[in-house]
């Protein structure tokens, strides 16, 4: 059944957009053109379009209204080795993760603390998470956090780890992120 006073689903500029896409197989830079190029007046047929980019979203696990889009969760592991701070994930353009867990398994020999950071790269602040002084230790997020790409160089988000001291060995950093956009 077709949308109530919508057109026919054959002359939907979603439909035709996107009809050669299988549906698992739809991007979020799919939808992000198609939602680019229209306009937010919602006349002329563009209300109906906007449930079926969302219907679609939905069908296909590319966008989520209760959280995060299963098979998206990945862990990071990182192998902090030097003192100094680097960059452990950076979110690709215009999708936003939850970062849900993170810890460390390894901790060298003397070191004086690993930290977990989020840095703008755009005006070249950072806010810190949590710090650790001991390994086998997980970082306290405290609340939900969120991060997001922009796409433009110089300035997304990027999670960072870094660590002082000195020591001999590694550290592994092991970060939980799952997709909600």
């Amino acid at each position: 059944m077709t949308l109530p006073f919508a057109d026919k689903p054959e002359s939907s500029r979603v439909y035709q957009d996107l009809k050669t896409k299988v549906l698992q197989n739809l991007t979020p830079s799919d939808f992000d053109s198609l939602k680019a190029s229209m306009f937010s007046e919602g006349v002329s047929g563009l209300e109906d379009e906007y449930r079926r980019l969302l219907l679609l979203g939905l069908a296909s696990d590319k966008v989520s209204l209760s959280g995060p889009i299963p098979g998206t969760f990945q862990v990071i592991e990182v192998d902090v080795n030097n003192p100094t701070t680097f960059v452990a994930f950076a979110c690709p353009a215009n999708e936003v993760y939850q970062i849900v867990a993170a810890g460390s398994e390894a901790f060298a020999t003397n070191q004086t603390y690993l930290i977990l950071k989020i840095k703008d790269l755009s005006n070249n602040k950072s806010v810190r998470i949590d710090n650790i002084g001991t390994g086998n230790r997980d970082f306290d997020l405290n609340e939900p956090i969120y991060i997001t790409g922009t796409g433009t160089l110089g300035s997304e988000l990027l999670l960072q780890a870094g660590a002082t001291g000195t020591w001999s060995g590694s550290n592994l950093v092991q970060i939980g992120l799952v997709r909600v956009r």
